[in-house]
């Protein structure tokens, strides 16, 4: 114990190959002893995390471990899905907008373990009434802006050798960071720091198998949210629940709640036991736009939830029909705001009447200069090592292609 705190010791710790050896052993050293407040964590779906130390207190953590509460059958399942989003975060957590990850290891009794940066910010669903004045419904300008910052995101992955889909696009698992900028900026700018969390149902559609094994077995998706074919425990087709377009189907969910306060399907969903059906067989109510000028962003966010994967835009389509709505880099208009009394009163929404502080369940300190510094130049060094490889693997095909040449003019009798 270190004052009231529980020591825990990880053996076995993975840290992500893009390190180079010197790195990888710093960050062992670093990270295999951990300090673990004594409140409980926070429990998702198949799995808990707690905000924990590094031995050396320089670095914020996020402790993900499986629920210790699980079923049997279900306990191998929760373990292998675990190291599965340890290799995924391995491969995306150096493109912005992803938690950063340090490594993945085991506790005394074998229990597994996945250590990632600690995310300061509120969740899309508690950051609700800041971006929206206390209202129901959020202006248009922003639900653009948030739904184009969570496309550069998805867009970036476009870069990977392995595609990338979430699956579970959710108000819960899309972050707005406000260790860096201020949210009450960022609604005021239109720029949103977003970080997307719990990759427990992502998937790399191409997986390499050189950490752990591929995990087929069925998870599901928020069903507000997840698109029908999200929501089959059986499908002639498995590999539609890997399509892109399922992350895009969560987002159009996500951008309607935004502007009309509801889920498409909220009160249906409390009705029905079968959700996919449901989806596929009854229409969200049409959005109304809140002026004219708005048609076409409501139209955007309807195509969104088509129940053919073929109908709904694609990430940069999508982006190209919000981006004339949203308001980025201006200060937000004035809009008029009903009062208690008959008349409308004029609120200047630069200055939300409900503070950050008032939509989080808790305070948040913010990290230490030190933490950040430490952070950024871990990625950086990720990053340095990955320009080098590239470099690295450049030069050695055009060593190659300079022999073929060399060989060709030789047997050709020109050297």
């Amino acid at each position: 114990m270190t004052g009231s705190y529980e020591e825990v010791r990880l053996v076995k710790f993975h840290t992500p190959a893009l390190l180079t050896e010197r790195e990888q052993a710093a960050a062992r050293r670093r990270f295999c002893t951990l300090l673990v407040p004594p409140q409980k964590g926070g429990f998702g779906g198949n799995a808990y995390v707690r905000r924990v130390q590094s031995g050396d207190r320089a670095f914020e953590l996020a402790l993900k471990m499986p629920r210790p509460d699980a079923q049997p059958e279900q306990e191998q399942l929760n373990r292998e899905t675990l190291e599965e989003e340890y290799r995924t975060l391995s491969v995306v957590s150096n493109l912005r907008g992803f938690p950063d990850v340090y490594g993945f290891g085991y506790t005394a009794d074998g229990t597994p373990a996945l250590l990632m940066e600690w995310v300061d910010g509120v969740s899309l669903l508690d950051a609700r009434p800041a971006l929206s004045d206390g209202a129901e419904t959020c202006p248009g300008d922003i639900v653009a802006a948030l739904g184009l910052s969570a496309l550069k995101i998805i867009l970036s992955t476009q870069s990977l050798d392995t595609p990338f889909v979430h699956r579970d696009l959710s108000m819960r698992n899309i972050m707005l960071r406000h260790d860096r900028i201020p949210l009450e900026e960022q609604v005021s700018s239109g720029y949103f720091d977003i970080c997307l969390i719990d990759m427990g149902s992502a998937k790399l559609v191409k997986p390499d198998f050189s950490f752990t094994v591929d995990v087929n077995a069925f998870r599901g998706a928020t069903p507000a949210y997840a698109a029908p074919e999200m929501l089959e425990r059986f499908k002639a087709d498995p590999g539609a629940r890997d399509n892109p377009a399922v992350d895009i189907y969560a987002l159009g969910s996500i951008l309607y709640e935004l502007y009309c306060g509801h889920a498409p399907f909220e009160a249906e969903l409390r009705r029905s036991g079968d959700h996919a059906r449901l989806k596929r067989t009854v229409q969200p109510q049409p959005l109304a736009p809140a002026t004219p000028r708005e048609q076409g962003l409501v139209n955007a966010i309807m195509a969104c939830l088509a129940v053919s994967q073929d109908a709904r835009p694609s990430a940069n389509e999508l982006a190209a029909r919000l981006e004339p709505f949203a308001r980025m880099g201006a200060p937000r208009k004035r809009r008029p705001v009903a009062d208690r009394g008959s008349a409308t009163a004029l609120v200047d929404i630069t200055v939300p009447t409900r503070t950050v502080a008032q939509a989080q369940p808790a305070s948040r300190p913010t990290p230490s200069t030190e933490t950040v510094r430490s952070a950024e130049s871990m990625r950086r060094a990720r990053l340095a090592v990955k320009r080098q490889r590239t470099m690295a693997l450049t030069m050695v095909i055009a060593v190659l292609i300079a022999i073929v040449v060399i060989l060709a003019l030789a047997s050709a009798g020109m050297l």
